[in-house]
């Protein structure tokens, strides 16, 4: 019976044993599972956490997109209206090219005309009405006089004959 009893403690130390290192493994087993769902929820925050930047970036992305199109809107109805002005300016050029061309005859004979009646008229203030008429003459083949101010010299020199009239 002693060996019985000897047998008995042994086994339950054995038993012990196992059991301690079984609570040992489950525990460190235990343990391992805590640090792995740590890491797991760490990386499903992080993830979490990008996708809301990245929602934020696609928001951000579709307000500029939206922007865009109206700055894109914006600058077409610019162009439009740029092209048709641009027109406009290119009829009128043309007609004011088409004026020139029809004024500096008429400005020649106007000129022409004046000249003769000077030639002709009552020798009073011969010399200067003489000098006036040759200073047109002189200035209608000048580029650096635009048409206009050829066509007002000569209006005024024939208000100022007009004037010796009286």
């Amino acid at each position: 019976m002693k060996w019985r009893g000897g047998l008995a403690v042994l086994a339950s130390l054995f038993a012990a044993g196992v059991y301690a290192a079984t609570v040992s493994d489950v525990s460190r087993s235990g343990d391992q599972w805590l640090v792995a769902q740590a890491d797991s929820q760490k990386r499903v925050d992080a993830l979490a956490e990008q996708g809301r930047d990245l929602a934020n970036d696609y928001r951000t992305t579709l307000r500029e997109t939206e922007g865009l199109k109206l700055y894109l809107q914006q600058l077409r109805a610019q162009l439009k209206s740029q092209e048709e002005e641009m027109a406009v300016i290119r009829q009128e050029s043309s007609e004011l090219e088409r004026t020139n061309i029809e004024i500096l005859p008429l400005m020649q004979r106007m000129l022409g005309s004046l000249e003769q009646f000077v030639q002709l008229d009552v020798p009073f203030l011969k010399d200067e009405r003489v000098a006036r008429v040759a200073k047109l003459n002189e200035m209608m083949p000048r580029a650096d006089v635009t048409v206009s101010e050829k066509y007002r010299r000569i209006v005024e020199a024939y208000q100022i004959e007009m004037e010796y009239g009286r």
